[in-house]
This record gives structure tokens, C-alpha cells and sequence, in this order.
């Protein structure tokens, strides 16, 4: 699937969906390159691309829970 289908498909399935590409928008993607001839992210891309995965999954982290585990407590 291409990108651009992937939010569509995940709200049809009722899934969680983030699309990384957002992370990138109003930036000149081509200078997060590992080289002009691959379009992976280099390690400046990789930070942006963590952080937006931090922004979107830390709100869905439950809170830790205090005590002892009940695995534990035996």
C-alpha cells in the first residue's frame, strides 16, 4: 500500500494510526537523506521521526501502576 492509503485504511479498521510523513511537512525531506540516491532517513530524520512516535505514544502509556506486582508479592 502507499502511504497516502494507509490513514484511510486504519480508520476504516477502527486502528491507531499515526503517518510519520506529518513529522516531515513543511520540512525539505530530501535533506534528512542518507545519501541523494536513498531516501532513508539519516539520523537527524530518525530523531524527528522518534520524536513524533514519542508525542503519539506516551499520551497511550498507562500510568505505572504503585506497589508490588501480584507475581511478586508471593
Amino acid at each position: 500500500m502507499r502511504a497516502a492509503r494507509h490513514p484511510g485504511f486504519c480508520r476504516a479498521q477502527s486502528i491507531t494510526c499515526l503517518d510519520l510523513l506529518t513529522a516531515f511537512w513543511g520540512l525539505d525531506g530530501t535533506k534528512f537523506w542518507i545519501s541523494p540516491t536513498d531516501g532513508h532517513p539519516d539520523a537527524r530524520g530518525h530523531r524527528i521521526i522518534a520524536e513524533a512516535l514519542a508525542r503519539f505514544l506516551v499520551p497511550l502509556l498507562r500510568p505505572r501502576s504503585v506497589g508490588v506486582p501480584p507475581y511478586a508479592a508471593r
